[in-house]
């Protein structure tokens, strides 16, 4: 008995062995435990204030680079634009020079001489005089070096003179700031209607020199014989003034490339000829004896014209340009408004607007080769200058 005893207690005794260094074991694991935790928090507390410190400044240096950065790129943009406005600058103001040279030039080749001058003034008083002049001043002469010898600059320039003022008093288009000029002496009923791009368009007789406000554009648009003739001179003075000039044929046999160069520059300049003188037929006079006179002598009175149109002159054979310009305005604001109810009223103005339309037809087909001559003298141009200088070597082959 006694043994069980001690037995018993002895096992008991190495139960609370074992549990104490059980005990013991758990609190060392706990211990560990809070060691690392404690370690772990001043770690990440470390860490937190580290990156409280540095991250602005971090910021602060990322944004101070990219702010250089961006004030680096604004500073080449701006020494870029700095340099292309200067290239655009320098070659602006070397055309310029070069413009002004050239231009220095020419105007310095077209002073004509006093031949030139007496030449151009042949038509107007005193020709006798001025030949007799001329005769004792031989020894005198213009241009670049002050010789007799004609530039061709100095012939176009006296040449395109004379086609401008020639019968400007006959037709009537002195005007008062040209009084005084050769051939002009008094102001005229066509005062500068062949500079005034109304004068192809219809009558402008005593309308030039007419500053109202209410002025009217035109009294009608059909010529008279005389304002039909004005019209053909600005269409002529525009396009042809200063045309080339003919190469006698021994000296296109020299150099047959100034035939080639004359014929582009003529080209282009009929094609401007052939548009203003096309709108300037749209207002010619009709044939007395034609189907649209006998149609305006029945139904087109003078009060009915005037009411239709607001133009002030009634023609008495009017042009196809009036006779349209009466028919449409008339169906629209006159005493016989089309009855389109009618089915021959209705067939009538269908064919009246085919016809307008036929008609705008033709003239896009001026436009069109006037656009083309545009294209081409854009991309190929051929100038005066060059003309004239051909022109010269032409003439000086022998």
């Amino acid at each position: 008995m006694k043994n069980n005893k001690l037995t018993k207690i002895a096992a008991t005794l190495m139960f609370i062995g074992f549990s104490h260094q059980a005990s013991a074991q758990w609190a060392v694991f706990d211990a560990a435990n809070t060691v690392q935790t404690t370690i772990t928090a001043a770690a990440s507390k470390a860490m937190a204030t580290l990156e409280a410190y540095y991250k602005p400044r971090q910021d602060a240096q990322g944004s101070a680079m990219v702010n250089a950065q961006n004030a680096t790129n604004a500073s080449i943009d701006t020494l870029t634009k700095q340099q292309v406005i200067q290239a655009q600058d320098t070659d602006m103001r070397l055309r310029k020079a070069l413009g002004e040279s050239e231009e220095a030039k020419r105007l310095m080749n077209s002073i004509p001489t006093l031949t030139q001058c007496a030449e151009v003034s042949k038509g107007a008083v005193g020709t006798t005089q001025n030949n007799a002049l001329v005769a004792s001043n031989k020894r005198y002469g213009g241009g670049a070096n002050g010789s007799a010898a004609r530039s061709a600059a100095v012939t176009s320039t006296s040449a395109a003179l004379g086609q401008v003022l020639n019968q400007k008093q006959t037709l009537g288009t002195c005007h008062a700031d040209i009084i005084g000029a050769a051939g002009c002496t008094s102001v005229g009923v066509y005062a500068a209607a062949d500079t005034d791009s109304r004068s192809i368009k219809g009558n402008v007789k005593n309308l030039t020199n007419n500053t109202k406000v209410d002025a009217p554009e035109v009294n009608n648009y059909t010529f008279d014989k005389q304002g039909l003739e004005v019209a053909k001179k600005y269409a002529t003075d525009a396009t042809m003034y200063d045309k080339p000039k003919k190469a006698t044929p021994e000296a296109l046999a020299k150099n047959p490339s100034y035939a080639a160069i004359y014929e582009s520059m003529m080209t282009k300049l009929n094609a401007a000829n052939t548009a203003l003188m096309d709108v300037a037929k749209m207002s010619a006079e009709a044939d007395p004896k034609s189907a649209s006179v006998d149609y305006w002598k029945k139904e087109v009175t003078e009060a009915k014209f005037k009411k239709a149109t607001g133009l002030t002159e009634y023609p008495k054979n009017p042009s196809l340009f009036d006779v349209l310009n009466y028919q449409v305005s008339n169906d629209y604001m006159g005493d016989e408004k089309a009855d389109l109810s009618s089915t021959e009223e209705t067939n009538e103005r269908l064919a009246l607007n085919n016809y307008i339309m036929w008609q705008q037809y033709k003239e896009q087909r001026n436009t069109n080769i006037l656009m083309s001559h545009i294209l081409v003298q854009l991309t190929t141009p051929v100038s005066k200058q060059q003309i004239d200088a051909e022109f010269n070597k032409t003439m000086s082959y022998k």
